[in-house]
């Protein structure tokens, strides 16, 4: 995992076999929020690292739901149970296994790793 860091902002960066998968930390005033959590295999990293910023975690903010932003969520919010779960509404059912398209939306299939979660959010966007 490499590290960088910038003011109140902290990227975590891990390598995966085809991209380089990010996730942000971002400190305020009252604890932290993570934006993505990885993979699930990359839970524990990120654990670690927020345990060593001795600062509690507020929330988490998924992007969307492929399984390289949301793979670690379940294992971070089993150790970080008070932490706030944010996400769309759309993301939030397919986060469910809902894979159906909105009257809104083209028809095609959906591309990419979608799995689904145990974690339930606790804000939707």
């Amino acid at each position: 995992m490499k590290v960088t860091r910038i003011d109140h902002v902290h990227q975590l960066t891990f390598y995966a076999p085809v991209l380089p998968i990010n996730v942000q930390l971002i400190e305020r005033e009252l604890g932290l929020v993570l934006i993505d959590t990885a993979l699930a295999r990359n839970a524990e990293a990120i654990l670690a690292y927020i345990e060593a910023q001795e600062r509690p975690l507020l929330a988490i903010l998924l992007t969307h739901a492929h399984g390289d932003h949301v793979g670690g969520v379940d294992a971070i919010l089993k150790a970080h149970p008070h932490a706030e779960l944010y996400v769309s509404r759309r993301d939030a059912r397919l986060l469910e296994g809902d894979k159906t398209t909105d009257p809104d939306e083209r028809s095609l299939k959906l591309k990419g790793s979608l799995p689904t979660i145990h974690s339930l959010p606790d804000k939707l966007l």
